[in-house]
């Protein structure tokens, strides 16, 4: 009896171990997920997004959702109900960004982050963002999950943390992300993500 028993649970952890999948076999590696972001010239994605800026004078902040599309040579941001500012678009090229406000003004300009500084007291580097929100490649000292993504890193005077992740075409993007900087702090919530 007792050499039937110590058979049936050797069957059993020979059952769970065949049917528990592995890391490896959930998903491509964490080296295999960043050739194929490189490779990605054209994406999008849809978010609800919060920010909270605080200075000597105090603090300011708002939350509404954006929508950012992204080529190999131009960026374009949509955000609607941020900062009671009703709807705007941010959009760039190498050569020329451009602010459209809801009221009419346009006001254009060499640098994206200049604009973003001067008309809404935004010091945030877009140009950065593009690639942390897609899931930064993770360096010596950042923490990592247990498939290899990042999970807390530090560039700059940035801490980027992802919150989660979701599939897409077979591979993880960020679905939660705080980006915080000293006086500055970004949440986003991703919805969807698209590739073309």
């Amino acid at each position: 009896m007792i050499k039937l028993g110590v058979f049936i649970v050797a069957v059993l952890l020979l059952s769970a171990c065949a049917t528990t999948p592995s890391l490896d076999s959930q998903q491509p590696s964490e080296s295999d997920r960043l050739a194929w972001l490189q490779q990605q010239q054209e994406w999008q994605f849809e978010a609800r997004f919060s920010i909270r800026l605080e200075d000597g004078s105090g603090s300011s902040g708002g939350s509404g959702k954006l929508s950012w599309k992204q080529t190999a040579d131009s960026l374009e941001m949509d955000f609607y109900g941020a900062l009671g500012r009703g709807a705007w678009r941010l959009s760039a090229t190498p050569q020329l960004a451009t602010l459209r406000l809801a009221d009419g003004r346009v006001i254009q300009g060499a640098d994206i982050e200049a604009i973003l500084r001067s008309e809404l007291g935004w010091d945030i580097p877009i140009v950065d963002f593009s690639r942390w929100l897609r899931g930064a490649p993770a360096k010596v000292g950042d923490s990592i999950d247990a498939f290899g993504r990042p999970q807390s890193v530090f560039r700059e005077f940035w801490k980027i943390e992802y919150r989660s992740w979701m599939q897409v075409d077979g591979y993880s993007l960020p679905k939660k992300i705080e980006l915080t900087a000293p006086g500055r702090r970004l949440k986003l919530a991703i919805k969807t993500w698209e590739f073309h």
